[in-house]
């Protein structure tokens, strides 16, 4: 797939994700009461994971937007960006499939989700630190 293309992939991802947690939030909020009074630890969880999930669409998606903006092309910020989906995919995701439907398999994928999270994060701030160092050195010429 050509590079630009995956930034046109990315964004859709990004606020189809953000969407997608805003109606489950929404759902969360009015139509699954009856579960959570039944298990509040389960509320909890459930709003942790849409909140995640809300965040680091937003990130992802404004990470597109830089990329698209400043014509970049940074292998590190389009990695970044596919590991908030991944991580969206891989944290938010099990802990809804064990709360709607009782499917609590995927549940040992959510620390990999989190790692994902991580990694992204750590992917900006190399790529800040790069820039630093080759502003620097071409200001020092």
């Amino acid at each position: 797939m050509k590079s630009d293309n995956w930034y046109w992939v990315l964004l859709f991802l990004s606020g189809a994700l953000g969407g997608i947690a805003v109606l489950l939030s929404a759902w969360g909020a009015h139509g699954l009461e009856d579960l959570f009074i039944a298990s509040p630890r389960d509320r909890f969880s459930f709003n942790y994971a849409t909140n995640f999930q809300l965040f680091h669409a937003l990130l992802s998606a404004s990470l597109v937007f830089c990329m698209i903006s400043s014509g970049s092309r940074s292998i590190l910020l389009l990695t970044s960006s596919i590991s908030l989906i991944l991580g969206i995919l891989l944290f938010s995701f099990p802990i809804y499939g064990r709360i709607i439907w009782g499917y609590s398999d995927l549940s040992r994928l959510t620390p990999i989700g989190g790692i994902c999270f991580f990694l992204a994060w750590s992917l900006i701030s190399a790529f800040s630190i790069l820039k630093i160092i080759v502003t620097r050195k071409s200001r020092s010429k």
